[in-house]
């Protein structure tokens, strides 16, 4: 087998290094370089799989932080609304609220313990971040579907909720590929 010299095009051993003829460097047979990983592919060296999975672990961790989000947006929310119902039930009667102290006190106690539960959602994802954040995109999707049934049709203030929603899809994403390369590398 010969190498070609791409400068002169003269004919070269296939173990030279430099052109015969005109003396530059000739093409190698092998490639050299790290080999580019496609987000769909698994490295090939045990290192790479180790940095694959670091990296993993990093988006999929992301689920903790979304479900916790949401428990402390819920713990404001439903304490705001408990503190109404029980403090001032006559100033609470704005457009589209609840229009007694028992409503907005049974809708606090409500989304506190929508709260409780986002919470354990977000420690569960520390041990099972992928089922723990399937649930928790399916009872933040379902909530806000009920919201927007709730009031009629209304559909305000979605951007917060789809934020969260694609974020909790990527952490689905990620926990997929990484429960796949952790059973890759098992093999």
């Amino acid at each position: 087998m010969s190498i070609v010299c791409p400068h002169c095009s003269a004919t070269n051993e296939s173990t030279a290094q430099f052109c015969t003829s005109c003396g530059k460097a000739l093409p190698t047979q092998t490639t050299t370089g790290p080999r580019v990983v496609s987000d769909k592919e698994f490295a090939s060296s045990k290192t790479g799989q180790t940095l694959q999975l670091a990296e993993m672990k990093k988006q999929v961790k992301t689920a903790f932080s979304i479900l916790l989000t949401i428990a402390i947006l819920q713990a404001i929310g439903g304490g705001l609304l408990l503190i109404l119902g029980l403090l001032a039930p006559g100033s609470a009667q704005q457009a589209g609220a609840p229009t007694g102290a028992f409503e907005l006190v049974f809708v606090g106690v409500f989304v506190l313990i929508l709260c409780a539960i986002f919470t354990t959602l977000a420690f569960w994802a520390r041990k099972s971040p992928l089922p723990a954040a399937i649930t928790g995109l399916a009872l933040y999707a379902t909530l806000v579907i009920a919201g927007i049934v709730v009031s009629g049709g209304q559909v305000r203030g979605l951007v917060i909720p789809i934020i969260i929603c694609i974020a909790l899809s990527r952490a689905i994403a990620a926990g997929v590929k990484h429960r796949a390369l952790k059973q890759h590398m098992a093999v």
